[in-house]
């Protein structure tokens, strides 16, 4: 009979201890994984940025239950504006009710961020006129 396999084993990048796992062709622990997986990303994306940036956007409409048309579409129709303070909007943010989970438009980071807590009363008038015309 063999001998009974340990609980743990010894990461083959870095040689601590870590939980027993397999990845590939050697035992990993999380961070030297983590590590990995994110410079194989940074490589993806700086080697195909195209293709990059149609999985991230694919990823982020997945995220929100969205289809990516109606994304396109609704930065076209938006003029490649914020809904809100339309200011250009070079990364477009998901609006959505978090209730109903609708679909509501496109925002700048800074109305992204502030729909909650924005010192500026002509913004706020903006966001609140902005969330009445979407409901």
């Amino acid at each position: 009979m063999g001998k009974p396999k340990l609980p743990w084993t010894t990461c083959v990048k870095c040689g601590g201890l870590k939980v027993r796992r397999k990845h590939g062709s050697g035992w990993w622990c999380p961070p030297c994984k983590f590590e990995y997986t994110r410079l194989s990303r940074a490589r993806w994306a700086a080697a195909k940025p195209t293709r990059w940036r149609v999985y991230q956007l694919k990823m982020k409409c997945k995220r929100y239950g969205i289809d990516p048309t109606i994304f396109v579409q609704a930065y076209v129709d938006q003029g490649f504006k914020c809904a809100a303070c339309r200011v250009d909007l070079p990364i477009p943010h998901i609006d959505h009710d978090h209730t109903t989970g609708k679909f509501r438009g496109l925002l700048c980071r800074k109305c992204n961020l502030g729909m909650y807590i924005i010192d500026d009363p002509v913004w706020q008038e903006q966001l609140i006129q902005y969330k009445l015309r979407s409901e």
